[in-house]
C-alpha cells in the first residue's frame, strides 16, 4: 500500500524516493492505517481500502480534494466512521473539498454548504448553508433539530427537481 499511497507523489516529481515513502506513511498513520504499509490490496478490507484512498489523495497535498461519491460501496457503519475520519483530517488540514453524494444524510453532516443540482442543462437547482456546530459526531449532530431542518429542506428540493424533469 505504501507504492500505492505514493503514486501522485511520485508523478508530481518533487520528492526524493525516501521523503515519499515517508510522507506517504504519513498520510496512513493519519488515516489510521499505520501498519499496511505492506499490506496488498487484497489483504484490506473494503473500509480499509478507501482509507488508503484517502490518504493517495490528501498525501499530495491538494489545495481542493474532489471526492466523488468515496464511501458510497461501503456498508453504513463504515460509512459513517469515514465521514467523522474524513471531517477529522479535513480539520487537521484545512484543504476545500468537494465531496459529491447521493446520500443527504451525508451531505448535511459533512458540509458547510450543499448544492442541489437540476437535471442537464439546468444546472444548480439551490444552495444551503449548514450552520451546524463542529467538531461533529454523527450520532450527535444527526439528533440536533438544524440537522433535521437542513435535511427536510434538501429532500423538498430533490423532490422539486424530480417533479420538473417530468
Amino acid at each position: 500500500m505504501l507504492d500505492n499511497v505514493c503514486f501522485g507523489l511520485k508523478m508530481a516529481g518533487l520528492l526524493t524516493p525516501r521523503e515519499q515513502r515517508a510522507k506517504a506513511q504519513h498520510y496512513l498513520q493519519m488515516v489510521g492505517l499505520p501498519d499496511a504499509a505492506s499490506k496488498l490490496p487484497h489483504q484490506l478490507s473494503g473500509g480499509m481500502r478507501q482509507r488508503v484512498a484517502l490518504a493517495r489523495a490528501l498525501a499530495p497535498e491538494p489545495a481542493l480534494l474532489l471526492a466523488d461519491e468515496p464511501f458510497g460501496a461501503l456498508d453504513a457503519m463504515t460509512r459513517r466512521h469515514l465521514n467523522e475520519e474524513l471531517l477529522r483530517l479535513w480539520s487537521q488540514l484545512g484543504q476545500t473539498v468537494i465531496f459529491i453524494t447521493h446520500d443527504i444524510d451525508e451531505a448535511v453532516f459533512l458540509a458547510d454548504r450543499v448544492v442541489v443540482l437540476g437535471r442537464a442543462p439546468q444546472g444548480i437547482d439551490s444552495e444551503r448553508r449548514i450552520d451546524l456546530p463542529r467538531p461533529r459526531r454523527y450520532l450527535d449532530t444527526s439528533r440536533l433539530p438544524g440537522f433535521l431542518q437542513h435535511r427536510e429542506h434538501l429532500l423538498d428540493r430533490i423532490a422539486h427537481v424530480a417533479e420538473n424533469q417530468a
